[in-house]
C-alpha cells in the first residue's frame, strides 16, 4: 500500500470514529460517481469491512441519467466487482424531473 493510500485510509478511520459515521450493524449506501473521490472511499471501506471493529454492509450506488457516461458505468461496475461491493443503480429521468 501506498503512503498516500495508508494516509487516505487513516484519515477514513479518524472520521468515522471522531463522527461516529458508522456504528456496528448499519447499512451504507454510497453514492457512487466514477470519479476518484467516491472511488477511493468505495476501495478504502470495502477493504476495511471483512476486518473493522464496527460490522456493517456496503452497497454502492449509481444514478444513471441519460447524460451518464456507459464506459463509466461499465467501469465502475467492474470495480465494484472486483472489491466485492454490491452496485446498485439508479435510472433517473431527469427531463421529468426539472422545471422550466
Amino acid at each position: 500500500m501506498s503512503d498516500l493510500s495508508k494516509l487516505l485510509s487513516k484519515r477514513i478511520d479518524k472520521a468515522i470514529f471522531d463522527y461516529n459515521m458508522i456504528r456496528d450493524g448499519e447499512r451504507v449506501l454510497l453514492g457512487i460517481s466514477g470519479g476518484k473521490d467516491s472511488l477511493s472511499l468505495a476501495y478504502h471501506l470495502a477493504r476495511k469491512q471483512p476486518h473493522f471493529p464496527r460490522r456493517f454492509e456496503l452497497t454502492a450506488a449509481h444514478v444513471r441519467t441519460r447524460f451518464s457516461n456507459p464506459a463509466t458505468l461499465e467501469q465502475v461496475a467492474a470495480l465494484c466487482a472486483e472489491w466485492n461491493l454490491p452496485l446498485v443503480e439508479i435510472p433517473v429521468d431527469l427531463e421529468r424531473r426539472i422545471q422550466p
